[in-house]
C-alpha cells in the first residue's frame, strides 16, 4: 500500500498523529516516565523549513497533542 493511499483513507491529521505517536513511543520506549525528554524534528536539506517538536517535559507527558 502506498503512502498516498494511506493518507486518503483517513484524515491527514489523524495519520500524522499516529506517526508522531509511533515515533515517540519508539524513541523513548526505555525511558522512565519521570525522566525529561524533548523532541525536535527538522529538515537538514532545507534549513528554511520550520523546526517543530516539543520542549522538555516528563516522558509520561510527551503526547502527540503537544508536538
Amino acid at each position: 500500500m502506498k503512502f498516498n493511499s494511506l493518507v486518503e483513507e483517513q484524515n491527514p491529521g489523524t495519520y500524522l498523529k499516529g506517526c508522531v505517536t509511533a515515533l515517540t513511543d519508539y524513541l523513548v520506549d526505555d525511558v522512565p516516565g519521570r525522566d525529561f525528554v524533548g523532541l525536535r524534528i527538522s529538515n537538514p536539506e532545507n534549513v528554511e523549513d520550520k523546526v517543530f517538536g516539543s520542549s522538555f517535559r516528563r516522558r509520561d507527558q510527551l503526547k502527540p497533542d503537544v508536538v
